[in-house]
C-alpha cells in the first residue's frame, strides 16, 4: 500500500516522521514573516527552493510544469470532491477572513471514514491532499486552503 501511495506522490509520507524540535522553532519564530511566508534572517531568507522540495519529497519535478501561479481562479471545488471521493455538496468549506479551505478535522474524519470502507484510491488521494495542505504548503492553521487545493490538483 505505501508503495503505491510513494509511487503516486514521491515520499511525502515520510515528512510526517520528521521530529519537530520545539526550542528552534520558538527561537525561529521571531524571524517568520506573515508577508512572505519565510523566515527572514539578516542578508538570509529560509524558504525550501523547488529542488529541495524535489528531494524532501522524492519526486522528480517535471520541467514542463514550470512555476505555479495564481491565474485569478482556483481550482473546482467539484474537481476537488471527485478527487477525494465525495459528491460536491458534501464537502464542508470553511472561510476564515480572504481564506476559504477545508479543516483538517474535517479531512480527518474523511480519511477515518475511507480507511473503515477500506477505500484506498480515495483514501491515499485524501491523504496527500492533507499532507501537501498542512506540511508542504501551511498558509492557515489546521486548513487545507484553495491555494494547496489549486497546486495539488
Amino acid at each position: 500500500m505505501r508503495g503505491a501511495f510513494n509511487k503516486m506522490y514521491g515520499r511525502i509520507l515520510d515528512l510526517l516522521d520528521i521530529s519537530v524540535k520545539t526550542p528552534v522553532i520558538s527561537a525561529l519564530a521571531q524571524f517568520w514573516s506573515s508577508d512572505l511566508h519565510c523566515f527572514e534572517l539578516p542578508n538570509l531568507d529560509l524558504v525550501p527552493t523547488i529542488k529541495e522540495y524535489m528531494r524532501m519529497t522524492r519526486l522528480p519535478i517535471d520541467d514542463n510544469i514550470g512555476v505555479y501561479s495564481y491565474r485569478g481562479r482556483y481550482v473546482d471545488e467539484r474537481k476537488i470532491a471527485k478527487l477525494i471521493g465525495l459528491h460536491p455538496d458534501q464537502l464542508k468549506f470553511e472561510k476564515r477572513g480572504a481564506i476559504q479551505g477545508l479543516r483538517k478535522s474535517f479531512l480527518e474524519d474523511h480519511l477515518e471514514a475511507l480507511a473503515g470502507r477500506g477505500s484506498w484510491h480515495y483514501f491515499n488521494k485524501t491523504l496527500a491532499l492533507t499532507i501537501y495542505g498542512l506540511i508542504l504548503f501551511p498558509f492557515t492553521p489546521n486548513m487545507v486552503d484553495h491555494a494547496a487545493m489549486d497546486v495539488f490538483a
